[in-house]
């Protein structure tokens, strides 16, 4: 049997270190490759970490607050006079005027603090306006005011805006003076602000007791403002859907919604207003309808399609009973105005309505003694208040007694509503007292759910 060769290989001495150096460096490579995964897992579980942590705080900034709002005549009120009745407040508001629409002086305010440190002052909560603003020390012409002004040239986070800044230019209504964007905000009744377009921090306290504070928000130092404000707040805070709002500026922020729930006027609360995911509204006996905004008023309107005083329903638009002339734009009609106080619609539209309500009343009319007020009836137990209703695409909103009515002095009461000249109706915030109303700016939608506001607001105390 053959004999097995076992060959063996031999390798020149002087190759021997080379062949170690290879291995070494095979080694190295190895633990570099190695090293460089563990440095790729940790950078992403890094990463993951960051996104993680942003994501949190996305949500968390969207996750909304609550705030408080203020009736001037509520006793929570800085400026409530007890030894007035509740119709002297509301005589002590500021006239009244038939032909335009506007705030009658008996508005909702609410608090916030303006630049650093924080300066505390109230203003008018207001769907209907587009801007922030508040008087500025010095002022050349304003109103008279109970809250000190605000003086810019003490909060150190104040900046003015430039004319050549894009902002001054892209905006509308204002102008230019000494370098300075001006602005110019006017209103249906009259009333007017104008001032100096600036940045600075805004503080809005909530029912939980911590404030949020927003840096940079748009805002108008007024310097000359006039009209029927009461001079229980400072100025207005804008909430329609114009650039310059507060909702449009902080839409990142609240996701587009907000929804508040005004008490009525003689309540001894106070009302409340949500932002973010706490303004949604759901439950039942919620009605919503779409909304839409027409230039240049930046107004919400939605779509009024007919109104019923049981058992009366008047249809509008066309092959209705109502006049031709009424021309209202079809898909969106009816402004929602919280800084406004009665509601109001074209005059012959009133008149149908009006006569509408007196057929259901059924009683002897009396003066207005404050004569402003079409229709007015004296005050006896079981007075007949008659409920309407607004029907809306795909809503029917039912008015109630603290909706459409008035009291005027002990024993009159009168229909709060009024007649304009403009061909728009406006919902005034009486209309909306004791409903949770809710804006989603997103959807596109405004929802209404019957709430005893006074309640409601109680159970987002701390």
């Amino acid at each position: 049997m053959p004999h097995q060769l076992h060959r063996s290989i031999f390798l020149p001495c002087n190759l021997i270190p080379f062949i170690r150096m290879r291995e070494e460096f095979i080694q190295s490579r190895a633990m570099e490759k190695s090293l460089h995964s563990y440095l790729f897992i940790a950078l992403l579980f890094v990463f993951y970490v960051i996104s993680f942590s942003l994501l949190s705080l996305t949500k968390a900034s969207t996750v909304g607050f609550s705030a408080e709002l203020i009736h001037r005549d509520s006793p929570k009120s800085r400026f409530y006079d007890s030894s007035l009745t509740s119709f002297r407040r509301f005589q002590t508001a500021s006239p009244l005027a038939s032909s335009k629409v506007f705030s009658d002086g008996i508005e909702y305010l609410m608090n916030i603090s303006v630049g650093t440190p924080p300066f505390s002052t109230a203003a008018i909560v207001d769907t209907g306006s587009d801007l922030i603003w508040t008087q500025c020390a010095p002022c050349l012409d304003c109103y008279e005011q109970k809250p000190p002004l605000f003086n810019p040239g003490s909060s150190s986070t104040y900046g003015v805006t430039l004319c050549q800044s894009k902002l001054c230019r892209s905006a509308k209504g204002t102008s230019c003076h000494s370098g300075l964007c001006e602005y110019a905000a006017s209103y249906e009744d009259g009333s007017y602000s104008r001032g100096i377009l600036g940045t600075d921090k805004i503080t809005l306290s909530t029912t939980t007791g911590h404030p949020v504070s927003f840096p940079g928000i748009i805002f108008g130092c007024g310097y000359k403002n006039r009209g029927t404000f009461t001079g229980d707040g400072s100025g207005i805070i804008g909430l329609g859907a114009g650039t310059f709002s507060l909702i449009s500026q902080l839409n990142s922020s609240f996701g587009g919604r907000f929804s508040y729930c005004l008490a009525p006027r003689d309540s001894h609360g106070s009302s409340i207003i949500h932002f973010g995911d706490h303004a949604v509204v759901s439950g039942n006996g919620v009605v919503s309808t779409s909304i839409t905004v027409l230039s240049p008023s930046n107004y919400y309107f939605m779509p009024l399609r007919s109104f019923t005083v049981r058992p009366t329903r008047q249809r509008l638009g066309e092959n209705s009973s109502l006049p031709e002339d009424f021309q209202f734009h079809w898909n969106g009609n009816m402004a929602i105005d919280s800084g406004t106080t009665l509601t109001f619609l074209p005059t012959r539209v009133y008149r149908r309505l009006e006569y509408s309500v007196s057929a259901a009343i059924g009683l002897k009319r009396v003066a207005d003694p404050l004569k402003f007020f079409n229709l007015c009836y004296r005050d006896r137990k079981e007075f007949p208040y008659p409920n309407i209703t607004f029907h809306l695409d795909g809503a029917d909103l039912e008015l109630g007694q603290t909706n459409s009515f008035l009291r005027r002095s002990r024993d009159v009461v009168c229909f709060a509503f009024a007649p304009s000249k403009i061909n728009m109706g406006i919902l005034g915030n009486m209309a909306h007292t004791n409903f949770l109303v809710g804006y989603d700016l997103i959807e596109k939608t405004v929802s209404f759910k019957p709430t005893d506001c006074e309640q409601h607001r109680l159970s987002f105390d701390v």
